[in-house]
């Protein structure tokens, strides 16, 4: 038996997977992935799922699957053919062999989903140029998504295939082969055969043990068992947590199904989109077929003839709406101010999450969310861990986390290293990035760890842009210990040529270069794409730390140090919370646009800020921050309707105020007096007073004196217009209290206008 063969065989008894890198000449290539197929087809399944990049302009890519297929003729296999573009079609499927064409693309996103599509013990076969070229190579995902103008694709850093290919070396379960079968990396094979007990399905349950039957595991066996209880409940949550591939939307399905096809209730499923979900709904299926109930099956909605319902819903339909329990899968993919609009709307909540994974981390929910859900309801929380689709320790999973980052950690702090930062004994430096993907792993799992429980969702690409991206830096701000307390990722925009600004002046998309972009777009002002800035990415403090001033410490100094290198102005994209804009308000940042549509998923306006370095650039920033003022306060009755009071407040007080006098005829002043002596409603002066509360808000008036839930009250009345009754339903308050609050607040605002206080 040689040396590929024991390879596949040894890897039955424990169902790990195996990964073989083919690297040199194609067509040699294909015959070597020809013989480790014929090989294997003793030991593995005969579904194959092939992915290459099939370029457009060229029939190269046909040609090589061409040459894969008569390489397997004969051999059972069952072929799918792939672009990467379709990965996304594959969540939720399994193969036995997947083969990766990466001559011309290795999509870092796609990489994390079709990987672990791959079934134990399956096969992954990798076909790559000569290995030395591979990783210096620019590929396609370079000139997507990780090249922006000035540069070119050849500016691009050769660090994420490095990284890469670093990894085939360091990890057990991967043989790199040469074009001519030689085997150049053979790991030492110190694994044990996979020990599985006996499924035991509970004597007594709420849902039928035919649906039971149908769970992989005995985790999954163990989490149906809980999760059936919410039947019971009055008012509880449940949170179950797993790794990729341990079953928790299968588990999900199958309680889902036992519920619907024994009673007749209404169940919502949400998560970041339907395929997110669609192994759900599988499941659904198989537990309804299991007790043999008839049901319509339309995409996302599945209804038990006399029985209950299961409906797909986007998460911010599913705030607005009813049910008797809601199902949140990969809740970490969904923001948390919409999970926080969620936890009012539903008494029986059963949330779902990935803790590492291609689609981020469910760090996040665990840190921010989980405390707050924990507050207002009895949780219980079941962990998952017992793999599915392959055996417990498989190394090509090993492999993946360790490229991707997906376990990364912030730095355990020690005493000393928080009484330091008491004592503001920070260090601020500028990060190596080769150094730090290559060769200093401790510093860059820090670095990526501190994201991973922030505000931000990870994914491959994410990794990869970061990498390799030649306008792409990255700072950090340290203890005297050498622990990162403060991750900043920074890109450099502008500085741009004049086909590349009149290219934007044609509304063409270029990629990168949000700032210059919209200053452009809206407001013309090519000056601006001139000049050089940094656009800070991602910024991000040590959860043992926040709110002890890091983060604001690390903007200072990077303004600070990217002026020193001739940066005209700093700046951030980032979605509106109060809170944030709060952050970078009290940093010297002015709101400069406001996206007129809500983010799907975060249900948050999209804010772009900016703060000048030199004078230069100051008029830019102030009139664009002016006028983005004005329109936030025109249009809140139309695109910004739905934005926080508190939000468009922050919006409406940051930055520049703006100095005219309110424009008020002496039928206006007239009708107020009216208004004040009870000869008028509020209807007869509207306009008039909407006026006013424009003029109020963005001059920064600070007479008469008005607390935030005034200022909130007056948002949602006269400059969204809303009804009395609509006003009520966003406070959760009677109309008659709201008017008499309304009208109290207006008559000291009047009056202060008219010249009387």
């Amino acid at each position: 038996m040689d040396a590929l063969e024991e390879a596949i065989r040894s890897a039955v008894g424990t169902r790990h997977r195996r990964m073989f890198v083919i690297s040199g000449d194609w067509k040699k290539s294909m015959k070597v992935a020809g013989k480790i197929l014929r090989t294997a087809k003793k030991y593995v399944g005969k579904d194959l799922v092939y992915f290459a990049e099939f370029p457009k302009d060229s029939d190269i890519g046909e040609r090589r699957f061409k040459e894969f297929t008569r390489q397997i003729s004969g051999q059972g296999y069952l072929v799918q053919k792939k672009a990467f573009a379709m990965a996304p079609t594959v969540l939720g499927k399994t193969f036995d062999v997947l083969v990766i064409e990466a001559y011309e693309n290795f999509p870092p996103r796609d990489m994390g989903i079709i990987v672990e599509t791959v079934r134990g013990p399956g096969i992954i076969i990798l076909l790559i140029p000569e290995i030395n070229k591979w990783v210096t190579s620019k590929m396609f995902y370079h000139a997507n998504s990780v090249v922006t103008p000035p540069y070119s694709v050849n500016d691009c850093r050769d660090v994420f295939l490095n990284r890469v290919a670093k990894k085939f070396f360091e990890h057990a379960g991967i043989y790199v082969l040469s074009d001519s079968g030689e085997i150049v990396k053979a790991p030492k094979s110190e694994e044990k055969p996979e020990k599985k007990g006996k499924i035991k399905i509970p004597v007594e349950s709420i849902i039928p043990d035919t649906v039971y039957k149908l769970a992989a595991t005995q985790d999954q066996v163990d989490a149906l068992e809980v999760l059936e209880t919410v039947v019971k409940s009055k008012k509880k949550a449940y949170v179950l947590l797993a790794d990729r591939g341990r079953g928790k939307s299968a588990v999900i399905g199958l309680t889902i199904g036992g519920i619907i096809g024994t009673k007749k209730w209404k169940i919502i499923v949400t998560a970041p989109s339907f395929d997110n979900a669609a192994q759900v709904f599988e499941f659904i299926k198989r537990a309804l077929d299991a007790l043999g109930v008839e049901y319509s099956d339309k995409r996302g909605k599945i209804v038990v003839k006399g029985g209950g319902e299961a409906v797909f819903m986007e998460p911010l339909d599913a705030v607005d709406s009813k049910a008797d329990i809601l199902f949140v899968d990969e809740a970490a993919g969904i923001y948390v101010s919409v999970l926080k609009g969620i936890i009012r709307r539903y008494k029986r909540l059963v949330f779902a999450t990935t803790t590492h994974g291609y689609e981020g981390t469910g760090r996040l929910f665990q840190y921010k969310f989980l405390p707050l859900l924990q507050s207002k309801y009895d949780v219980e929380i079941l962990r998952m861990s017992e793999p599915i689709r392959y055996g417990e320790g498989d190394p090509i999973e090993k492999w993946l986390y360790d490229v991707f980052l997906f376990d990364a950690e912030p730095a355990e702090l020690s005493e000393e290293d928080i009484a330091a930062v008491e004592r503001g004994e920070l260090l601020f430096e500028e990060l190596d990035v080769r150094k730090m993907f290559l060769e200093d792993e401790k510093t860059l799992r820090q670095f990526v760890g501190i994201y991973v429980f922030a505000h931000y969702r990870n994914n491959p690409r994410d990794i990869a842009i970061l990498a390799d991206a030649p306008n792409q830096r990255a700072f950090a701000v340290k203890t005297p210990s050498g622990k990162i307390v403060c991750s900043l990722q920074v890109a450099e925009e502008g500085g741009l040529p004049k086909p590349v600004i009149d290219a934007m002046k044609d509304r063409e998309v270029i990629q990168g270069n949000i700032l210059p972009d919209l200053m452009i777009k809206y407001y013309g002002y090519e000056a601006f794409a001139r000049s050089r800035g940094a656009r800070v990415v991602r910024i991000a403090t040590h959860p043992d730390l926040q709110g002890k001033g890091i983060g604001s410490y690390a903007l200072d100094r990077l303004a600070s140090h990217v002026a020193g290198e001739g940066f005209h102005w700093l700046g951030a994209v980032f979605g509106a919370s109060s809170q944030l804009l709060n952050f970078w308000g009290k940093n010297g940042f002015s709101p400069i646009h406001v996206s007129p549509k809500r983010n799907p998923e975060s249900g948050e306006y999209s804010t772009a800020v900016l703060k000048p370095l030199v004078d230069s650039v100051a008029p830019l920033i102030s009139l664009a921050n002016r006028g983005i003022k004005l329109r936030v306060a025109y249009e809140l009755d139309n695109f910004y309707r739905n934005m926080d009071p508190e939000v468009a407040i922050r919006l409406l007080s940051e930055g520049e105020t703006l100095d005219y006098e309110p424009l008020l005829l002496d039928a206006d002043r007239r009708k107020l007096q009216r208004f004040l002596d009870g000869g008028l409603h509020y209807d007869a002066v509207s306009d008039v007073v909407y006026r006013l509360v424009v003029h109020y808000f963005v001059t920064g008036a600070r007479e008469p004196p008005m607390d935030e839930k005034d200022k909130a009250y007056l948002v949602e009345k006269v400059l969204k217009k809303r009804t009395w009754k609509g006003v009520g339903d966003v406070f959760n308050r009677d109309p008659m209290k709201v008017a008499r609050r309304i009208d109290r607040i207006l008559y000291g605002l009047i009056r202060w206008y008219l010249g009387e206080i």
